[in-house]
């Protein structure tokens, strides 16, 4: 069962509606709102996203110095074995061709080293680049996601309002179905109408139940979409707002301006000079380096009267590389080719967001011209019926004549109430395309998370592993 959440917002506060024993009319923004706030889908994205900012501090890192502290202290044993000569006899073993000499020491060593680099190549500021780009694709990317999230809300929302219109028109339509069942059975008792009569009446109501089993089917699997895209137990749905028109582009063209701010083509161009970084990065191994080295050494290796040794020395070191196996440059050669690759990839997905532009406007205008002739469809269908009712009481109208008419109009109900729904999905659709489905555009009353507050946090700290974050340690399973 979904964890019930409180959620502090900055003009609006409610309780979820995961666990609540009623259900209750759940409006769209309150659904928007609640998505926004705990989808564990954003939330992930967003640790994905604080994780590409600690990338940044580490790469910053490799101007900073480099710091070491070594410690030996243990227990030595040395044997000495000398050969004794006539010229040099050890008084204590005249006798013996050899002797050992045995020596016990203690040794007990510092080391503390320091390493500030001065050039590596453009090394650091290869992966510098790389990681600025990384956030920065980092941040489209989570743009992206939040569309993705918050159109699959609207989307299983707007879904589940017309499935449950749907049934609720199938329920009413069994009910008068029912009653014009029973109406024709007492006709035919008193031989006012002929057993086709009846039998039209009965096959109606079977396939009158028919379509309601099928709508309150589709209305559950409708209902548990909602809830995983969501995250909240589906009530009942109030009738949900317009399309947001003044979001919208006012036309094609300005839709197709409106696709260079599309989060997908925007992380896809970033990637590419991601790519172009990390080839700089991999020639760097090709390069000569320079750093600075500063060394402070203590050295005591005897138990004898001897203090040890102490010195210090400061180091200019170059090194050149002459030749490494071709490690490097076949890395560089396979960089250059991953930036080209990356290239191509932002070529196509400009080509993929503008046929996503072109598609989601073409469907809104169909939906929207569905829509004025669903509504003339309708209102010709309830005149008809009227009609149709009132020849029925003076006898010019059979018992078909009466059920054809009311399932007209309600299959022309079901149409219109599906042409709303495409329409409204429709817009959002087109939202999406140009980048504009996001809780700061939809004016969602909640506080918008800020990915700036924890890049500059961490941009430039040196040193500490705690982070504010829980990163969903204390999430519970839904």
């Amino acid at each position: 069962m979904t964890r019930l959440r409180p959620c502090l917002l900055s003009t609006v506060a409610f309780l979820l509606f995961a666990g609540c024993g009623a259900a209750r009319a759940q409006t769209l923004e309150e659904v928007l709102v609640t998505t926004y706030t705990s989808n564990p889908q954003i939330e992930a994205d967003r640790a994905r996203q604080r994780a590409s900012d600690d990338d940044v501090a580490r790469a910053l890192g490799g101007w900073r110095p480099v710091a070491t502290l070594q410690v030996q202290h243990g227990r030595g044993h040395d044997i000495y074995q000398y050969k004794q000569t006539k010229r040099n006899i050890n008084p204590l073993y005249p006798a013996n061709p050899s002797y050992s000499v045995h020596e016990w020491r203690t040794p007990d060593n510092l080391l503390l080293q320091i390493q500030q680099a001065i050039y590596d190549g453009g090394r650091t500021s290869a992966d510098l680049r790389h990681s600025q780009l990384a956030v920065e694709a980092g941040l489209a990317t989570m743009v992206s996601v939040e569309q993705q999230v918050l159109g699959g809300a609207v989307q299983a929302y707007y879904d589940l309002y017309r499935d449950q219109e749907i049934a609720e028109l199938a329920r009413q339509n069994v009910a008068w179905l029912q009653e014009q069942a029973n109406a024709v059975h007492a006709r035919y008792q008193v031989k006012d109408v002929t057993q086709t009569d009846v039998a039209q009446a009965e096959a109606r109501l079977a396939k009158g139940l028919s379509d309601q089993t099928t709508a309150e089917g589709t209305l559950e699997v409708t209902r548990s979409a909602f809830q995983a895209a969501t995250g909240i137990v589906p009530g009942v749905l109030p009738s949900p707002p317009p399309a947001p028109v003044a979001l919208l582009p006012t036309s094609k063209d300005e839709a197709m301006a409106l696709a260079e701010t599309n989060p997908d083509m925007r992380a896809a161009q970033l990637t590419a000079q991601v790519a172009e970084a990390d080839v700089d990065y991999m020639a760097s191994g090709l390069m000569p380096t320079l750093s600075l080295q500063a060394t402070a050494r203590r050295m005591n290796d005897s138990d004898q009267a001897y203090l040890g040794t102490t010195d210090h020395q400061v180091l200019l070191s170059l090194s050149i590389p002459l030749y490494e196996g071709g490690v490097s440059a076949a890395r560089t050669r396979g960089a250059k080719q991953t930036a080209g690759q990356k290239r191509l990839e932002a070529d196509y997905t400009r080509r993929k967001v503008t046929d996503q532009v072109n598609r989601a406007w073409q469907q809104l205008q169909s939906a929207r011209a569905n829509i004025r002739s669903l509504t003339e469809q309708v209102r010709a269908a309830d005149v008809a019926r009227t009609s149709i009712r009132a020849e029925m009481r003076v006898g010019t109208r059979t018992v078909l004549d009466q059920l054809n008419t009311e399932q007209e109009l309600m299959d022309a109900k079901i149409s219109l109430l599906r042409a709303r729904h495409d329409e409204t999905v429709a817009s959002y659709g087109v939202l999406i395309s140009v980048g504009h489905l996001t809780a700061s555009a939809l004016g969602l009353p909640v506080e918008i998370y800020d990915p700036a507050i924890h890049y500059e946090k961490v941009r430039n700290q040196w040193i500490g592993t705690g982070i504010d974050e829980d990163y969903g340690k204390d999430r519970k399973p839904e």
